[in-house]
């Protein structure tokens, strides 16, 4: 028999093979209805590894993917991300799970009837939609993201027992919002985290940040230390993450609300609020969400309701602030802990003018849930939610979605940073992911909102000179407008030569930034090469260029000053989007850092240490002009590639390019691009100091002019959140284009509503 000294030796040996790994969950997607109204992340199952990406659900339990002979099984995403069937027999490690088997008996709480050692553990869930999926459990090796350092990961395998999907109903079988699977991050000991935890892989612990305004966020796996928050327990025994909530405020005053609905019992046990980043929307039971509804519609006693879709109550309201007309609602929880969801979470713009409310009637849903108070993403998202399930508490806080956590590793106790993710932004066809390791190669995602999806496009490095573009002639890097104009034109009656099967499809000019100018100036090239006769013929229809104002000549002594004042105020602020921090650079010494006074001291600290870090881009992105950098006329410099380099002491800190420098200067990535090594085309750089470029075609507005009365289309956008060049002579057009909080680029910061734009205007449809 063991004595208490062999089994504290056992335990200790076992706790040493324990890894208690943290994990960086890789997640994209967006809460809002009217937009993904989901969050999503990216696994690897199988021998060999194949990535999934599954929806992040904390209602549900287990972890299932669609499988090869699935019926009713999607085949392609709006999303963007390709969906792939997992098949058994393609990989080496997955082994079949029978009904006889531990996990099947501990799962169903004993032997399923008529259960023989042949026959296989099945699964059926039904949602609360209304939408099922069934198939069979395997088990098979999981690769995760270990996080390893600072915003730095590696790899971590498991083996888990997960569903294997071969029949789905409802919305998971049609939805244009298909996914490979969910994965369920609730309490059972048949969700993933519970297996990992029980192998001694992962703390039972994760949290989430749901980035509801660029999308993504944060999901992590491990022991939050930073930011520290307030936390309230988890009612013991249920089958979700259930807290009690005492009361609700509508603009500071408690609503009146039966004491019933928040005491509610069920087969003896408390059944609270349930936790849930599967669900969308907010539901309330009747008697609570009546007297909700009628306290938040007292602010505005003059809005007509009407429905949308049969479920969404909706209206007509003239807004650039939706807050300053709706009140704050406020969850009050047990232990002080309270939840607060503003206007411009609890309501969703479907058009410009057009907003409809997320709170739902849980009567109206299901007979199951009439009684159900239940949290979604529409009061999570914004807010760094901790689920601590070893103490059994949960707790959150307001943040910066964007930004980064500190993570404690479980063996070393060493604290690391992990930051965001988004596995859908910009209007290229690939998103980066930076390398696991600081200056390795990173890796390429499709992205689901790429112009590419409906429209075939040439990327083009112009100038010669740009990119990875290049001359052997020097004196072509000294070039302006005109000349552009005129290069990219050749270019292009060539790239028609050689592929003729193009010739006829209808052509469009595109960009953003100074494309404003390259846009209008190519497009009358092309259409004066169309007059002369220039073979092949471009089959030109219209311009889309993201339009950028510009200032002529010399300010005067006054105007010069005024605007100094207005520089003074703005000075460390991130001119390319208002609405984020500005990415700090580390002093190397050779340069002073500018502090504005005006500026509150913690918003100049961000990201300058590791006691308060930021989170950095990693896209690749064309935020290429600098404030302060004006157009001193026709046949002047440009300056504004100086502006950007870091050479230059006055060079914008708001531009990070580390991960797309690293990927477009490795030597088997220019190859595969076909593109020159580095030794004879030079290293790409976001912006060059190698050409001298003249402004020199003056005023767009002729440009515009002349290709419109022509019966050319244009479609003219801008960021409405970008100091870099304020978009105030385009304000009215972009409002009616129906996207709010835009930088610099827009299909960065708002790529849904970019994509979506851009296809009415293809199609010729209203946007």
């Amino acid at each position: 028999m063991a004595t208490l000294t062999d089994l504290k030796k056992h335990d200790a040996r076992r706790h040493q093979r324990m890894l208690l790994a943290d994990v960086d969950l890789q997640i994209g997607g967006q809460g809002s209805p009217s937009e993904t109204g989901l969050y999503f992340a990216k696994i690897g199952l199988g021998d060999p590894s194949k990535d999934y990406y599954v929806q992040v659900d904390t209602g549900s339990d287990i972890l299932w993917v669609n499988c090869a002979g699935c019926t009713k099984c999607p085949t392609k995403s709006d999303l963007g991300v390709p969906l792939t069937l997992y098949d058994p027999k393609s990989s080496t490690s997955s082994k079949l799970i029978t009904c006889d088997q531990d996990f099947c008996t501990s799962t169903y709480e004993g032997q399923l009837p008529g259960c023989k050692p042949d026959l296989l553990c099945q699964y059926n869930v039904v949602y609360g939609d209304g939408s099922s999926t069934a198939g069979y459990f395997v088990q098979d090796s999981l690769k995760l993201d270990q996080v390893t350092g600072n915003f730095q990961t590696g790899s971590l395998n498991g083996n888990v027992v997960f569903g294997c999907g071969a029949k789905q109903s409802g919305e998971l079988g049609s939805s244009s919002e298909a996914l490979d699977g969910i994965l369920g991050f609730g309490q059972a000991n048949s969700s993933m985290l519970s297996q990992l935890s029980s192998a001694g892989k992962v703390k039972k612990m994760f949290a989430h940040c749901l980035d509801n305004n660029q999308g993504g966020g944060i999901f992590a796996i491990g022991e939050v230390v930073s930011p520290k928050i307030n936390t309230t327990p988890m009612i013991p025994d249920m089958p979700h993450y259930n807290v009690v909530l005492k009361d609700i405020e509508v603009g500071g005053d408690v609503i009146d609300i039966p004491s019933s609905i928040f005491d509610t019992i069920l087969s003896g046990k408390q059944k609270g609020a349930v936790i849930d980043s599967g669900t969308t929307l907010a539901y309330l039971p009747e008697a609570a969400y009546k007297p909700l509804m009628s306290k938040i519609l007292s602010y505005q006693p003059n809005l007509k309701l009407h429905t949308v879709e049969e479920q969404f109550s909706c209206f007509v309201y003239n807004t650039d602030n939706i807050d300053e007309g709706f009140p704050n609602v406020k969850f009050n929880f047990r232990g002080s802990l309270s939840l607060v969801v503003y206007p411009h979470d609890y309501l969703f713009a479907i058009r410009d003018d057009t907003w409809c409310i997320g709170w739902q009637n849980s009567e109206l849903q299901s007979k199951d849930g009439k009684d159900m108070i239940l949290l979604g993403d529409l009061v999570l998202s914004n807010k760094l939610v901790v689920y601590d399930v070893e103490n059994q508490v949960i707790g959150w806080t307001e943040y910066n979605c964007s930004s980064s956590i500190k993570l404690k590793d479980g063996k070393s106790g060493t604290v690391y940073t992990v930051g965001a993710h988004n596995l859908s932004s910009a209007s290229s066809p690939f998103n980066f992911e930076a390398g696991k390791t600081k200056g390795s190669l990173p890796k390429l995602h499709l992205n689901p909102y790429s112009w590419s999806k409906v429209s075939n496009i040439i990327y083009l490095d112009s100038p010669a000179g740009v990119g990875l573009s290049y001359s052997q002639n020097p004196k072509a890097y000294d070039t302006g407008d005109l000349q552009t104009a005129k290069d990219t034109h050749a270019f292009l009656l060539k790239w028609f030569e050689l592929y003729p099967e193009f010739v006829n499809n209808p052509f469009y000019i595109s960009g953003e930034s100074y494309a404003g100018v390259y846009v209008p100036t190519l497009a009358s090239a092309v259409v004066q090469g169309i007059k002369s006769g220039a073979k092949p013929t471009i089959n030109l229809k219209d311009v889309e260029a993201e339009c950028k104002g510009k200032y002529y000549g010399d300010p005067s002594e006054k105007c010069y000053k005024s605007f100094e004042r207005v520089g003074t105020a703005l000075d460390g602020l991130n001119v390319y989007d208002i609405l984020e921090p500005c990415y700090h650079e580390v002093d190397d010494g050779n340069k002073k850092n500018k502090t504005n006074s005006l500026l509150p001291h913690t918003f100049q600290q961000l990201g300058k240490n590791n006691s308060r870090p930021l989170a950095v881009r990693k896209r690749m992105f064309g935020r290429a002009w600098p404030f302060r950098a004006p157009v001193k006329g026709s046949g002047a410099p440009l300056a504004l590639w100086p502006e950007l380099m870091r050479s230059n002491p006055n060079h914008v800190p708001c531009v990070n390019d580390e991960v797309a420098t690293v990927w477009l200067n490795d030597a088997s990535v220019r190859k595969s691009l076909h593109a020159q090594p580095e030794k004879l085309a030079g290293a790409w750089e976001i912006c060059t100091e190698r050409i001298t470029y003249i402004e020199d075609a003056g005023s767009m507005i002729p440009y515009h002019i002349n290709l419109t009365s022509q019966g050319y289309r244009a479609l003219i956008y801008s960021g409405d959140h970008d100091m870099c060049v304020p978009f105030t002579g385009s304000q009215a057009w972009t409002k009616s284009l129906g996207y709010k909080g835009a930088g610099h680029t827009v299909p960065e910061y708002k790529p849904r509503e970019a994509l979506d734009f851009f296809s009415r205007w293809l199609d010729g449809k209203l946007i």
